[in-house]
């Protein structure tokens, strides 16, 4: 499944025949699938990242809400595709 395609339910619903194109227009989704395209991120880059980030979440104080922090302030500056999928892949 794919994980910005919300609950589907426009395109789950749709025709069967003809072409159809799902887009969007947030930059932070785009950037990531332009970096996954490239190759820059790749399976192990993500995962790499992802558990070194949770580690470190569960390590922070205030139950991890002081690490969210200091990754939601990185990523308002930086937009980095790591930090938004961390934000969106569940891990805070």
């Amino acid at each position: 499944m794919e994980p910005f395609f919300g609950t589907g339910a426009v395109g789950f619903n749709s025709p069967v025949n003809g072409t159809h194109i799902v887009g969007d227009t947030n930059p932070h989704i785009i950037n990531f699938y332009q970096q996954v395209q490239s190759g820059k991120i790749t399976p192990y880059t993500m995962r790499t990242y992802l558990e070194r980030e949770s580690k470190l979440l569960e390590m922070a104080d205030e139950d991890g809400y002081a690490y969210y922090r200091l990754v939601r302030d990185r990523f308002n500056q930086e937009h980095s595709p790591y930090d938004f999928v961390f934000f969106v892949s569940g891990r805070v």
